[in-house]
């Protein structure tokens, strides 16, 4: 009496052998081991490849992989050269920004001095002041704070504004962070 021998079948996919049917003699059982797969691929698929983080099969086709990797190239050249451009023009661009933000603090620069100006000739009341420093001096922190954190203006030139009277020791703390101290000069 012949006894026959039940066989398994199993397939196997991974980057050495994309495709082939493994038979064993005994079941993997519930662990099935890497580069095998119980499911056989769909029969419509002329050249399987299982895609282990999908958990699928899918046509694989080596032609389309030089295919891809050519295009893949390609793309990274076009990226590389992308950055080169960036690269080669990205002192120009911080340049031209540093001399608008330059600009713009000179202009804050000037009216702030027009405001102090102005307050010192008309006392900052009535109809002929143009400035009211108490509604104007959330503003000036505000410009002048933005200005200190991109750098156009450091600490003595904010202390300079407390001198001219655009804002107070307490703004100046607020904008630096240190408390304000009237120099030599001011005293």
């Amino acid at each position: 009496m012949t006894e026959e021998t039940k066989t398994y079948i199993y397939y196997r996919s991974d980057n050495q052998v994309p495709y082939a049917i493994d038979k064993e003699e005994q079941p993997f059982g519930d662990y099935i081991p890497y580069p095998f797969v119980a499911e056989a691929p769909d029969p419509s698929i002329q050249s399987p490849k299982y895609d282990w983080n999908k958990r699928e099969w899918y046509e694989y086709k080596p032609d389309a992989q030089g295919q891809l990797i050519n295009q893949l190239s390609a793309d990274v050249t076009k990226n590389n050269e992308a950055v080169s451009d960036y690269t080669e023009s990205k002192p120009i661009i911080d340049g031209q920004i540093k001399s608008l933000l330059t600009g713009q603090g000179q202009m804050i620069d000037m009216l702030s001095k027009m405001a102090a100006a102005n307050v010192a000739q008309t006392g900052g009341v009535g109809t002929e002041s143009l400035f009211d420093l108490s509604s104007m001096a959330p503003i000036f922190e505000s410009m002048y704070k933005s200005m200190y954190l991109l750098g156009v203006y450091d600490k003595a030139k904010i202390a300079s504004f407390v001198v001219l009277g655009t804002i107070d020791a307490a703004a100046y703390k607020r904008i630096t962070g240190e408390e304000y101290e009237a120099s030599t000069e001011e005293k």
